[in-house]
């Protein structure tokens, strides 16, 4: 699943219920949609900065979040290919399918705004000719693709389920918008080890070559650290696995007492997203799933206040190994 996202500046006013723990977790939903599934497109850079200036005047929380989201929201200013933007469109000249030229296929706006593209009053959001769905600012949960990204976000992960699908609609569109990611599994060593002695695939290794192969830049291993000799032939061996990728990995072991007291959960962090997934890597080990999984896009802080544990109550032994590139 792909969401490719215009959104109207103006428009961020309208995310702003009288409760304020709702108005924060409405951006929140947004910038899920935002960050897992698209970009910003402006007509221009005026645009662009009128934009920034909206978020200056959002509540503090909430600006953090945007500006934070900000750093790795990918965006583009209207290009030749992308010949009109959304306030172009609006004065009737050039319909959305010509204009955005399929780039865009998600089109958040402001009221009047979405008058003016065709959005009835009394509806929320429509699909029009080109595909595009019109959505207002403050109807998002009207959108069938924004819903079913929220839905995504809190399912299980199903026994049987193809590990590919798993990776194309959750973990793939993050993970190509991200420069890093970091794994946190107690057992994963010890798992992969277990497969590579039987000349299986590990879940390890599956998953480092999609990351590899996604464009992630960097990838950071925690896991336990009772056979370190062990650990270190085989995390080694996973080196042809990130070789034809731009991706470099590194492990830090953590002696099993700290995970213990630490961290009991199992997380894969990207820049701004976590994936919690209960069962642990090892789940990817088989093209089909062999167990259900709770899985759900969790706190960002709440995991990487567990990696600060993990390294911060490991002992001077604790190693942190640079595997590839060497």
């Amino acid at each position: 699943m792909l969401a490719r996202v215009a959104l109207d500046s103006s428009s961020l006013a309208l995310l702003e219920p009288e409760d304020p723990a709702a108005q924060e977790a409405r951006h929140k939903e947004l910038l899920m949609m935002l960050l897992a599934h698209g970009s910003l497109l402006f007509a221009h850079d005026q645009d662009r900065q009128e934009f920034l200036r909206e978020i200056e005047q959002l509540p503090e929380a909430i600006r953090i979040l945007w500006t934070t989201a900000l750093e790795r929201l990918p965006w583009t200013v209207a290009s030749r290919r992308i010949e009109y933007s959304l306030a172009a469109v609006i004065d009737g000249q050039h319909d959305l399918a010509t204009s955005w030229n399929g780039d865009i296929n998600v089109a958040l706006a402001e009221r009047l705004r979405a008058k003016g593209l065709g959005l009835p009053s009394h509806c929320a959001a429509i699909l029009d000719s080109s595909g595009i769905e019109l959505v207002r600012m403050e109807g998002i949960h009207a959108s069938q693709r924004f819903t079913r990204l929220l839905e995504l976000a809190q399912q299980a992960i199903r026994k049987g389920e193809d590990r590919e699908a798993v990776w194309r609609e959750r973990l793939g569109p993050v993970a190509q918008q991200s420069r890093s990611a970091t794994i946190v599994d107690r057992y994963v060593m010890h798992r992969h080890r277990a497969r590579s002695q039987g000349g299986e695939e590990s879940g390890l290794a599956w998953l480092l070559s999609r990351l590899g192969e996604s464009g992630v830049r960097h990838v950071h291993l925690f896991c336990r650290s009772n056979r370190k000799a062990e650990a270190f032939r085989e995390l080694f061996g996973l080196r042809g696995v990130l070789a034809h990728t731009p991706a470099s990995l590194s492990v830090t072991f953590v002696p099993d007492r700290v995970f213990q007291s630490a961290s009991h959960s199992r997380h894969i962090r990207f820049d701004y997203w976590v994936f919690s997934l209960d069962k642990g890597i090892d789940l990817f080990a088989d093209q089909l799933m062999g167990q259900e999984s709770p899985s759900q896009f969790g706190d960002i802080q709440a995991a990487r206040s567990r990696e600060r544990d993990l390294e911060h109550q490991a002992p001077p032994e604790n190693v942190r190994l640079r595997v590839w590139p060497a």
